[in-house]
């Protein structure tokens, strides 16, 4: 009778380590499956939080005689306003009041672990300064009946933090590597675009070659 059952609990013991086998195999496979679908439904809420900023800055431009806003405007750091806080912030119904404002999650990317709602002018998503640039008076209030092949046209897109401490790029040019789109999202960046649609690119992040067709007006 003992013999039986010290054979029955080692029987169990085998028993038990197998489930754990399997259960340690299952989670094995699963855990990267899971993974990329999080990076998928990361990208999907970005892609929808960019085309809203899209459509919000089109309705400005069409109560604004059909110009864009500048990246920001102001001569010193005081009296700036800068197009994602004072532009379009009375679209989303954000009230800007100082640099203490808790800025909208809508500025958020999810893949985003850097950005921080309580940060001065915090945002995941850079403006096309090409397409209206507060500092350069040669490219002030762009309409939009000025900018060539707008399908292809970068809008805002995904930017980079100028510095782990320091809030987004609010601004993204092509030529300038401090004030760049960000390939935030298994190495592509999302993008909103002039005529209202929003997409994920691979190819031509690089911001110091990327052809001029997706960032200035005229081309």
């Amino acid at each position: 009778m003992q013999d039986r059952q010290k054979t029955h609990r080692a029987f169990t013991l085998i028993e038990l380590l197998v489930v754990i086998s399997i259960i340690s195999l299952l989670i094995a496979i699963l855990l990267p499956a899971l993974g990329a679908a999080r990076k998928s439904a990361q990208s999907v809420k970005c892609l929808a939080n960019l085309k809203q900023v899209g459509f919000t800055l089109l309705a400005y431009a069409g109560d604004n005689h059909e110009t864009l806003p500048v990246h920001y405007d102001g001569t010193d750091s005081a009296n700036k306003k800068y197009w994602h806080t004072h532009a379009i912030g009375p679209y989303i119904n954000f009230n800007y009041i100082n640099s203490t404002t808790e800025m909208p999650q809508l500025y958020h990317c999810p893949s985003d672990n850097l950005f921080e709602a309580d940060n001065y002018l915090e945002t995941s998503y850079g403006f096309n300064v090409r397409l209206g640039n507060g500092g350069n008076s040669n490219l002030k209030y762009i309409r939009l009946l000025e900018i060539f092949n707008q399908p292809r046209k970068i809008l805002t897109a995904d930017s980079g933090h100028l510095s782990e401490d320091n809030f987004g790029a609010y601004s993204i040019t092509r030529t300038d590597s401090k004030q760049y789109m960000y390939p935030r999202h298994t190495d592509n960046a999302n993008i909103a675009f002039v005529d209202g649609h929003a997409g994920s690119t691979h190819n031509e992040l690089d911001n110091y070659n990327v052809q001029k067709i997706y960032w200035d007006a005229d081309k």
